[in-house]
């Protein structure tokens, strides 16, 4: 046993008495050694073993004691069994004080530190603190007996994932044992690994390669798996198949797994999932791999998809890689009967043909067929796909481009339809404020003439007292007599010639829209279109016409009091004119009559009795546009519709254009699975 194994176990004190003397109590026997001659003392190592043997019996209050009377080289080890003595008694505290109070200068006595400082904060659940100093353990010393086992088993205790693939990956490449691999490839296994970069274990693989070639393909295929379903695949393979360029495989050399690893990743990459872009700058290195660690087996395929590939995509492979594959294709006497894959690659293609609505004949749609057949069936579909393409991007185009047309015809007959909607609009207005204007302007004439008229009601045998009140009432009557049989007739009869004229003028815009109809019906070839404006519009007004012009319909209104205040004062005055002779006051009531200005009067009668006038004519443009909805309604309809198409013929056209590697790219895979099928054949 060393020195420093004996102070790590506490077996220093053994070294004391000879074999004989080994028999007494170590207690004894170590007191005994304190009574000899002082020059022949090492009272402190004597101390040191007394410390051991205390500690050993769990008097750890006296082992401590004696490790403090320590002051020769074994001080920094008896500082550390204090340490440890209190760890014993549960003090953390000062156990731990103690511990990180050592310098030491042995390598050794700094890693046990380490392991004791590990084990006291895993014993109080500090496990932050326990990860910070096995951390530092390994860095110091990885050597250290147990240290590394005791860091991986913390880290899978904790699920410290990153912290245990560090480790294992650092054991493996500085220590290349196999159990460090082993571990390596369990944790890939479990899943760990997914979120690194394949690139971090290059170095591993690299040297796992040199200890064994078994152990070496089963990493391989882990990381290989656990990859597969991840966005970093392709970077996997690209970063793998560089690393495979950097071993040196020896000639001849029989894999057990990589064979059927490359075969079963390359149908993989070539059934869809991926893009040429994907995988074009990774495919060279790879398949000059897989024509390197081929077996007898999967020879077939490696030389015919290195054949098949070069040909789809000519000058994508170093002539070399392709003169390899040539040869090796020559040296096969023998290829497998390859009638069901045959079938189950023309099954897959018509399968996708028809997703892409390619028009297949019945003949296509047989699946029972002969080696050759298939071959050349899958080779028409193929044809076909590239044709149907090509036309459905034409006709995408054509429809696009006639869409724009009718779009540009449509919008410009709306524009044109607009214009003459608002001509209609103004001219009918104003035809109508035209007739309105000169039948007020004669009753503004007539109206002031009929009340001045009235003054003939004032004789002599009047009754004076009511005389006002009797005039005013009967100016009330001639005004509606005036407005009933003069005013009316002769409004009912301009507003029915404006009705006319009016329906002049919409018949004109009929006629327009129809025109549309034959224009966009005649360039859509049907009769898509069947417009009319809304010619119930003129019954309706002239059903307003009969209404507003059957009757007058004006209250009575004070004409002579609101004409002329005066009058009040004749009436009140009236006992004055009883001093004056009759004809006197006949006098001066016909004076006041006539002498009155009847234009505010005036202006309030033709007020009323053309406000529901005035209310229809607001609501003349609204009837015109009225006149308009449908056509307008059918016609933006058409519009939208024809822009929707013009829209997603566009998206699709340029979807096409963008990415037409999302329809080429499984045609060329296609094409190089027949093209490696039929190399295939021609070997049978």
């Amino acid at each position: 046993m060393t020195f420093e194994k004996q102070l790590i176990q506490k077996n220093f004190y053994k070294n004391f008495g000879t074999q004989n003397e080994l028999q007494e109590h170590p207690i004894l026997r170590l007191a005994n050694l304190l009574l000899q001659p002082e020059e022949e003392l090492d009272e402190s190592s004597i101390r040191f073993a007394q410390g051991e043997v205390y500690f050993e019996n769990n008097d750890y209050e006296t082992a401590i004691f004696k490790w403090t009377k320590v002051n020769n080289e074994l001080k920094d080890w008896a500082t550390k069994n204090i340490a440890d003595a209190y760890f014993e008694q549960k003090i953390y505290s000062v156990a731990e004080e103690t511990y990180k109070s050592i310098k030491p200068e042995s390598p050794t006595l700094k890693s046990e530190i380490f392991l004791q400082l590990f084990s006291l904060f895993g014993e109080q659940n500090k496990n932050g603190l326990a990860d910070q100093v096995i951390k530092e353990a390994v860095k110091f010393n990885p050597d250290y007996p147990s240290v590394t086992n005791f860091a991986r088993e913390f880290y899978e205790e904790q699920e410290d994932f990153k912290s245990a693939i560090e480790l294992a990956v650092n054991e493996s490449i500085r220590t290349e044992e196999l159990s460090w691999y082993r571990t390596l490839t369990s944790y890939i296994r479990n899943g760990w690994t997914i979120e690194w970069a394949p690139t971090y274990f290059v170095e591993t693989l690299i040297s796992l390669a040199r200890v064994d070639y078994t152990q070496f393909e089963e990493m391989v295929e882990a990381l290989w798996n656990s990859y597969e379903q991840e966005e970093v695949y392709i970077s996997w393979l690209d970063t793998f198949n560089q690393t495979l360029f950097q071993i040196n495989v020896e000639t001849g050399m029989e894999w057990g797994i990589l064979p059927s690893l490359y075969e079963n990743t390359y149908l993989t990459l070539i059934e869809g999932r991926y893009l040429v872009e994907d995988i074009k700058e990774m495919l060279p290195n790879f398949l000059a791999n897989w024509l390197r660690i081929t077996d007898g087996k999967s020879a077939i395929f490696a030389a015919t998809s290195t054949l098949a590939w070069n040909e789809q995509f000519p000058s994508s492979l170093e002539s070399t890689l392709v003169n390899d594959a040539q040869e090796l294709y020559q040296h096969i006497q023998n290829s497998p009967n390859n009638i069901e894959e045959l079938k189950f690659l023309y099954v897959s293609l018509l399968d996708w043909a028809m997703r892409q609505n390619v028009d297949l004949n019945d003949s296509f749609m047989n699946t029972n067929k002969n080696a050759d057949q298939y071959l050349v069936d899958s080779k028409n579909i193929i044809n076909l796909l590239i044709e149907t393409r090509i036309e459905k991007e034409n006709e995408l185009l054509s429809l696009k481009e006639w869409n724009e047309v009718l779009d540009q015809n449509l919008n410009s007959q709306l524009h044109t339809l607009k214009d003459r909607e608002m001509d209609h609009i103004q001219k009918i207005s104003n035809a109508y404020s035209d007739m309105k204007v000169e039948i007020m302007y004669e009753l503004k004439l007539g109206i002031p003439g009929i009340l001045r008229e009235c003054q003939a009601m004032v004789k002599e045998d009047s009754d004076f007292s009511t005389i006002l009140e009797d005039i005013n009432h009967e100016m009330n009557v001639r005004i509606h007599r005036y407005l009933e049989e003069t005013i009316l007739p002769k409004l009912n009869a301009s507003l029915l010639q404006w009705i006319g004229n009016s329906g002049v003028i919409l018949d004109s815009t009929q006629e327009f829209i129809i025109e549309i109809c034959h224009s966009i019906n005649e360039y859509m070839r049907e009769e898509r279109l069947v417009l009319e404006g809304d010619m119930k519009l003129l019954e309706d007004w002239r059903r307003d016409v009969d209404r507003m012009t059957s009757l007058v319909q004006l209250e009575e209104i004070d004409i002579l009091i609101q004409s002329s205040p005066s009058q009040f004062i004749l009436k009140s005055t009236g006992g004055l004119f009883g001093l004056f002779s009759k004809a006197s006051q006949v006098a001066q009531y016909q004076k006041h009559i006539d002498g009155i200005n009847y234009d505010e009067v005036s202006s309030t009668i033709i007020s009323k009795f053309f406000l529901q006038y005035e209310m229809f004519e607001k609501s003349l443009q609204r009837d015109i546009l009225l006149f308009l909805r449908s056509p307008y309604h059918y016609l933006h309809e058409l519009v939208d519709e024809t822009r929707n198409s013009i829209h997603q013929y566009s998206t699709t056209l340029g979807e096409m254009k963008s990415n037409p590697e999302l329809f080429f790219d499984p045609i060329n895979f296609y094409s190089v699975r027949v093209i490696q099928q039929e190399l295939i054949r021609n070997k049978n």
